[in-house]
């Protein structure tokens, strides 16, 4: 096995095994059923691998990692500041100091006590096309959030869009949306949002108001991100 291959491997086998913290998942837009049959879904190999997105305070690092030929085993880490060891003006640009370009150079000139993991989360993810365009479903297997905790049962889903060759923009769809009135949650199946959702996936009425865009890691810096990963675990 490859020594990238090993690192990122021995990253997910690691993070299996942290305890989880009961709570509620209460932030994100959520699905009371799963968008899609995983049975019959088919991985997009361009989509594997590893991404980030920054939003200024914090990274979340995305593993989209091949569990088979239809599915991905997603782990997911959200890293910010420790404001209790260090500050903001450590760093030279406070305001994007979690920026793919400033991630590098400050996750390896700073010390491990400076970050803190914020979130983590294990999940089933696969792919489904409606009405011409991709969503992916995410089913939660492990979540733990420090201020929410986790909880199972829900389904997340995001619209998937290719912005560049190096780019993927995930738009969170919101059953809780007004496009989505129609449907009693209680008694809801998938095919009920999969039929409306196919009608008119344009419909900005299902989509929460933000969106996620997600930077592909390069092949020559995954190594970094990995060691960031074990080191803030102390794997």
């Amino acid at each position: 096995m490859k020594p990238r291959n090993r690192s990122l491997t021995g990253t997910v086998i690691a993070v299996l095994v942290l305890p989880v913290f009961a709570g509620l998942l209460a932030c994100m837009p959520s699905f009371p059923v799963p968008i899609g049959n995983p049975e019959k879904s088919r991985i997009d190999s361009y989509i594997s691998g590893m991404w980030i997105m920054s939003d200024g305070s914090q990274t979340m690092i995305y593993l989209y990692a091949p569990y088979d030929k239809r599915t991905w085993l997603l782990t997911t880490y959200a890293i910010e500041i420790d404001e209790e060891f260090c500050s903001a003006e450590d760093f030279e640009t406070a305001e994007d100091f979690l920026t793919y370009d400033q991630i590098i150079v400050n996750f390896e000139d700073k010390p491990n006590s400076c970050f803190e993991v914020h979130a983590n989360w294990i999940a089933k993810a696969w792919l489904t096309k409606l009405g011409g365009e991709r969503f992916i479903t995410i089913e939660l297997k492990n979540y733990y959030d420090e201020d929410l905790g986790y909880e199972l049962g829900e389904w997340l889903v995001n619209r998937v869009d290719l912005i560049s060759p190096d780019v993927l923009r995930l738009r969170w769809i919101d059953a809780d949306q007004d496009g989505f009135d129609s449907i009693d949650k209680a008694k809801a199946t998938r095919r009920q949002y999969e039929k409306i959702i196919r009608k008119q996936p344009d419909n900005p009425e299902f989509y929460d108001e933000e969106h996620w865009d997600l930077n592909r890691v390069e092949s020559e810096d995954v190594e970094i991100f990995a060691d960031l990963i074990e080191r803030l675990f102390d794997i």
